[in-house]
């Protein structure tokens, strides 16, 4: 949720608005900082992958980075009320970047980070009490919210039997 105000020779700046600046990692970049960027996909491009949208849902804090083989395993702890929108095997952004969950227990998750993912965004430089931007499967926020609507009806079980279902 950064809109680019200003674009120049090798550098942009952003604006950023009060929402992002209370839901992400926002306030603690400075000049310089390095962040992941990806340009959008295009209408009618191919599609792959997983569904990204850069809208940041909450933030994380990393629990341990261990070299696994020649990938990292990040573990990232997160608020429990998120749970039922991480599954082992979906998908997770973390400082947008496109991630398949490994494991999940309640309020944690860890990811693997392949060696060209280590070398080509920032998470390889993640260390133990960093914090993170984390962004929640889009399709996994879109089926709980139409079961919600669901679950509202008055219909049930009894009132089908009572009229004659």
């Amino acid at each position: 949720c950064l809109t680019v105000v200003s674009v120049g020779s090798g550098r942009f700046s952003v604006e950023a608005s009060q929402e992002t600046v209370r839901r992400t990692i926002a306030p603690g970049y400075k000049t310089g900082s390095r962040i992941n960027l990806e340009r959008a996909i295009r209408a009618g491009d191919r599609m792959g992958g997983h569904f990204v949208t850069g809208h940041v849902d909450d933030t994380g804090i990393v629990d341990y980075v261990h070299p696994v083989g020649e990938s990292l395993e990040l573990a990232v702890s997160f608020a429990p009320r998120f749970d039922k929108l991480v599954i082992e095997k979906g998908s997770i952004a973390i400082n947008g970047v496109s991630l398949t969950v490994n494991t999940v227990h309640s309020g944690r998750l860890s990811v693997n980070l392949v060696p060209f993912t280590v070398k080509e965004t920032t998470l390889g430089g993640l260390g133990p009490g960093d914090r993170v931007n984390l962004e929640f499967d889009l399709i996994g926020k879109f089926v709980l919210k139409s079961r919600g609507n669901i679950g509202h009806s008055d219909l049930t079980v009894d009132k089908l039997i009572e009229t004659g279902w």
